[in-house]
């Protein structure tokens, strides 16, 4: 009955304190990984968002309204692993009880979920076939772009037409090479529409000697 609970939207607000708290800077990254990048200055923009924790209280609210019933938190714990932000997961699990309920059959209540996730990443991105990589989003296959070539992102970035000018602009916006590797892609994404189609991102990576990330991800 926890479990169910715990997956409505009912309550859900309870755990957006401690959420907040930990995500703070990283909610950006969270955005990304709740598929509402396209929110992202929209909820920079608000004057009321003085800081990262309000910016991210704010981006949790968007969310809840946009997926409606969807907005579970096993949903958002996934988010948060995927964002890398296990330190948040863990965080909640411990002043939560309630969230390890559903993984409490495993004698760690951490690893299904982890498991699960990483899971489902691989399904998606290297056993997908030829038919969905041509029709998939291309966003979908940022997350392991961005963890096999952050540190090309560059050299990608002027394969995918970004002038040097640009590449500056992000390198001057961003502290890392992750989150200018996320920044560019989103750009590409955005600025060319349907054009930016996984094949245009796979001959990218091929053509900046990324052949092996490329042949994985886009089987």
């Amino acid at each position: 009955m926890a479990g169910k609970q715990q997956g409505s939207r009912e309550g859900i607000e309870k755990y957006f304190f401690s959420i907040k708290k930990g995500v703070s800077k990283d909610w950006k990254d969270l955005a990304d990984c709740l598929d509402l990048w396209d929110e992202v200055d929209n909820i920079e923009s608000k004057t009321s968002n003085r800081d990262d924790e309000s910016r991210c209280r704010d981006l949790l609210a968007v969310w809840k309204t946009r997926k409606g019933d969807a907005a579970t938190m096993e949903v958002l714990m996934e988010a948060l692993l995927k964002a890398r932000l296990q330190s948040v997961v863990d965080g909640l699990r411990e002043e939560f009880p309630d969230l390890r309920e559903p993984q409490s059959s495993s004698s760690s209540s951490s690893q299904p979920l982890t498991s699960r996730g990483k899971d489902a990443s691989e399904i998606r991105l290297t056993k997908a076939g030829t038919d969905r990589a041509a029709t998939a989003d291309v966003n979908e296959y940022f997350d392991e772009v961005i963890k096999e070539v952050s540190h090309k992102w560059d050299d990608l970035a002027r394969k995918l037409g970004f002038n040097e000018n640009e590449i500056i602009g992000i390198e001057v916006l961003k502290r890392d090479t992750n989150r200018r590797c996320r920044e560019m892609l989103h750009r590409w994404r955005n600025r060319e529409g349907r054009e930016a189609t996984p094949q245009v991102l796979k001959q990218a990576l091929i053509d900046i000697g990324q052949k092996l990330t490329a042949d994985s991800l886009f089987v």
